[in-house]
């Protein structure tokens, strides 16, 4: 998507965006300020793969938020375009001067706004120094931006909202991002064992989201008619069995399921209920899982 040729140009941030924390926020913050004084239009090049899938796979790691979810936020905090590319092996070879020249002249950036552990070209530069004379070379004016401290001193970015995911701690990650965590993906197939039990669930494939901890929580199914109060269970469903997979079922009380099979649903993780447990039978996960529904309603 070039830029037509009576464009003004535009002020962009550039990077994965995942989860939209506090920090993204503030970059945004600095992008829509400098759009409103210099009288230009505000953009977010993002990548539809992580930048380490390419750079060093073993190391890619999962999102921390669903893909379409994050652009959503981009838009709703001003931006007007978000821009999405494939992060490719040309990307990759080259140096952050060639990048900016890039997206001068593909999609008329003029201002680049900078987080501060914002980095990128094949030439791996080091300071907001460097990347200010890169950005003067490729005709690119280059604003750093500090980081953003919460009150405990530590700083939001995406690893952290997947480390505080992994640990089950919804208090964290909405510290850090001032929103809750999603999940989102195809109904799949699944055993129905909730069914056995009268409590059926949608077996939901997340695909490469990344997964809290196992154990129950409470969720917020999001519908065409609204949010809708919910169960979530992430693990191996022990009672029913040893060795089961890893699995993410969603029970949304008084809902007509219908048949969902393939088709896309999300949904928010409000809190941590209790982790996951073996029960001695049914009887006894059933009586759970009616507690668990009852917390979900609170």
């Amino acid at each position: 998507m070039a830029r037509s040729s009576d464009s003004k140009g535009c002020v962009a941030a550039v990077g994965t965006f995942d989860g939209f924390h506090r920090g993204h926020r503030a970059i945004i913050g600095r992008v829509l300020d400098e759009c409103h004084e210099r009288g230009q239009s505000g953009c977010v090049i993002t990548f539809d793969n992580h930048p380490l899938s390419v750079i060093a796979p073993a190391r890619a790691p999962q999102w921390a938020y669903p893909r379409t979810e994050s652009e959503r936020l981009i838009r709703e905090a001003g931006i007007e375009q978000v821009i999405k590319i494939p992060f490719t092996a040309e990307l990759k070879g080259l140096t952050a001067e060639e990048f900016m020249r890039h997206i001068r002249n593909e999609y008329g950036v003029e201002t680049l706004v900078m987080g501060y552990d914002n980095t990128f070209g094949s030439d791996r530069l080091t300071s907001p120094q460097q990347y200010d004379a890169a950005g003067e070379a490729a005709g690119v004016r280059v604003i750093n931006v500090p980081p953003v401290e919460l009150a405990d001193g530590s700083r939001p970015s995406s690893s952290a909202l997947r480390h505080a995911l992994v640990q089950g701690d919804i208090d964290r990650y909405i510290q850090l991002s001032d929103h809750y965590p999603m999940l989102s993906g195809p109904v799949m197939h699944g055993k129905q064992n909730g069914r056995k039990i009268g409590i059926p669930t949608m077996n939901v494939d997340t695909g490469d989201l990344c997964l809290p901890e196992a154990g129950v929580y409470a969720a917020k199914f999001k519908g065409a008619d609204g949010s809708r109060p919910a169960v979530l269970n992430v693990g191996k469903n022990p009672t029913v069995g040893p060795g089961n997979p890893v699995t993410v079922e969603l029970h949304v009380p008084d809902m007509e399921l219908g048949d969902m099979y393939g088709k896309d649903i999300r949904f928010e993780i409000t809190r941590r209920i209790r982790p996951e447990r073996r029960f001695s039978s049914l009887d006894e996960l059933r009586r759970a899982i009616a507690a668990d529904i009852a917390a979900s309603r609170e």
